[in-house]
């Protein structure tokens, strides 16, 4: 069974998630200034073993070099390939954020992904970026910018598509399980709650 640690963190602030199992340690959307994420890591006894990413803008991923470095971490950094070229371009974010550009090594897609016995599973829901996903995994949903309480990420940047949106929640919407909803903005919620009372589930 996976232990779940969000840390809040960065200047957003940007949920970072860590997912666990033994020793073995997942990181997800590891913004820039991670150093509870680090010290967390260490106090728990925990060894990186790879990061995911819901998309590819800068506060979700531009901590991913700071977070390798510090932990002398060689390990797979996953984003869908179409998020790609705004990972590779975080320091240039249009806020002036001071982060690292971000180099992942591996394509998500739609399906299983296993990491140090961790079974997730990527769900592709462009929208708030063409390649957003969302990571299923046990009884949670790492929902990214996609999913929020009572919300929605944001369309209207240049590489949004309010479409596509549509379309992935209405993916969302028709799974079954009722998970815990951890976005990657604000607090969490369960799937259940947000089908009752997201207008944008409606």
């Amino acid at each position: 069974m996976v232990k779940i640690k969000v840390i809040s963190q960065g200047v957003m602030p940007t949920n970072c998630i860590v997912v666990s199992e033994g020793t073995n340690a997942v990181v997800v959307d590891p913004p820039f200034g991670c150093e509870d994420v680090i010290k967390y890591l260490a106090n728990n006894g925990l060894t990186l073993t790879a990061v995911l990413l819901t998309h590819g803008h800068f506060d979700h991923c531009g901590g991913v070099n700071q977070l390798l470095n510090r932990l002398n971490a060689d390990v797979p950094v996953y984003i869908h390939r179409n998020d790609l070229h705004l990972a590779h371009n975080a320091a240039n974010n249009p806020w002036g954020v001071v982060c690292d550009n971000c180099y992942p090594t591996d394509n998500l897609a739609e399906g299983e992904l296993t990491i140090a016995g961790m079974r997730f599973y990527v769900l592709e829901t462009p929208g708030h970026t063409t390649g957003s996903v969302v990571f299923l995994v046990e009884g949670y949903m790492l929902s990214g910018d996609t999913l929020m309480a009572r919300s929605v990420g944001r369309t209207d940047f240049a590489e949004s598509n309010p479409y596509l949106m549509r379309g992935s929640l209405n993916k969302i919407k028709l799974l079954g399980k009722n998970y815990i909803v951890l976005p990657g903005h604000g607090g969490q919620t369960t799937l259940q709650f947000e089908k009752e009372h997201n207008v944008y589930l409606k």
